[in-house]
């Protein structure tokens, strides 16, 4: 069916607006890298996937939107995700992950801030920024973590709880056959 990309109206949540966009029902793999580092895979109290750079230790691989959607916050350090984006959008699948209509997305631990601004609209395979291992990270690597909800996800969360907001999926459910 169509698909349709909604955009924000209110300041603390998503309030959709909804146009159809042509093509928004398509993936994209996260980084240049289709490596998972070691002991990063989704589980455990993971609560994502952890993609190892092109050339393991060195930074700069492009990071790349994994679906269109809007930018919903910017992680900067000190924070223990580094610096990140996390990335709201329309679930174009929602029959994977139990009918959730709503999809968000974050890439953590980017090399320096990212190239994109909060409110932006971004298209799937947009480059984002740019691998590091900035905040608490172990290695230079992309930390791609996929959760889902019934309801709109606050468009700039500044609590845990907001944080922790939606159910964490596996990513490959998604991505699994985009290796």
């Amino acid at each position: 069916g169509n698909v349709f990309w909604a955009s924000k109206t209110t300041s603390t949540m998503q309030q959709w607006i909804f146009s159809e966009v042509s093509g928004s029902n398509e993936f994209y793999w996260p980084t240049e890298s289709h490596t998972l580092s070691q002991g990063g895979g989704y589980g455990n109290g993971h609560l994502g996937i952890d993609i190892r750079a092109t050339t393991p230790g060195v930074a700069g691989d492009k990071v790349y939107a994994f679906a269109d959607g809007i930018v919903a916050k910017i992680t900067t350090p000190p924070l223990n995700d580094g610096y990140g984006v996390r990335l709201h959008h329309i679930n174009p699948y929602p029959e994977l992950t139990g009918g959730k209509k709503q999809l968000r997305t974050q890439y953590l631990h980017f090399c320096q801030e990212p190239i994109v601004r909060k409110n932006e609209y971004v298209r799937a395979g947009q480059v984002i920024g740019y691998m590091g291992d900035s905040g608490n990270a172990d290695g230079v690597h992309l930390h791609f973590e996929t959760r889902v909800s019934d309801t709109e996800f606050p468009m700039d969360e500044d609590v845990y709880s907001d944080y922790n907001q939606g159910t964490v999926v596996d990513p490959m459910i998604f991505v699994g056959d985009l290796q």
